[in-house]
């Protein structure tokens, strides 16, 4: 089995104490990352949009969402799911200690943004304003503490970035 990474289960069970507050435990499973098991069924929220925005899209259509969302600086895209699971799952695993410390004390809707630097190109991207193709060596994950999908959280994008 090809596994690479982590998939950041994170299992967040809750112990209500009355009035004193929750205690939480993290753990992490190793493994792969299904973005499928993130992604929004509706398109709406709850759910991740990896899948819909971030996976083999034309320069052209990068551009042109710029364009429909004007508060974007940049549009960008993994050339694939397998890459895009690869790639999300190294930088999970890369950042597991900061997630973990965060689970801790994340308030229900909050959320966390890691990176992850790669030798090798991710994907590429469009800045607003250009027409040029870049190259991406960097991989953002926007992790939400909200239930979904039986999961305590979700990733709510991963993409490539500068």
């Amino acid at each position: 089995a090809y596994n690479v990474g982590l998939t950041v289960d994170i299992a967040v069970p809750f112990v209500f104490a009355g009035a004193v507050g929750a205690a939480r435990v993290a753990s992490v499973r190793m493994g792969r990352v299904k973005l499928v098991e993130h992604e929004s069924v509706s398109g709406k929220y709850p759910g991740g949009h990896t899948l819909a925005r971030h996976i083999n899209i034309a320069p052209e259509a990068l551009i042109a969402r710029l364009a429909r969302r004007p508060k974007l600086i940049a549009a960008s895209t993994f050339i694939s799911v397998k890459e895009a699971e690869k790639y999300v799952s190294v930088t999970l695993k890369a950042n597991r200690a900061d997630i973990m410390n965060w689970m801790k004390y994340a308030s229900p809707g909050s959320r966390l943004s890691v990176y992850h630097n790669f030798s090798e190109s991710v994907g590429y991207g469009v800045l607003r304003g250009s027409t040029d193709v870049y190259q991406c060596h960097r991989v953002g994950v926007v992790i939400e503490f909200t239930r979904y999908n039986g999961k305590p959280y979700f990733i709510l994008s991963a993409f490539p970035a500068r």
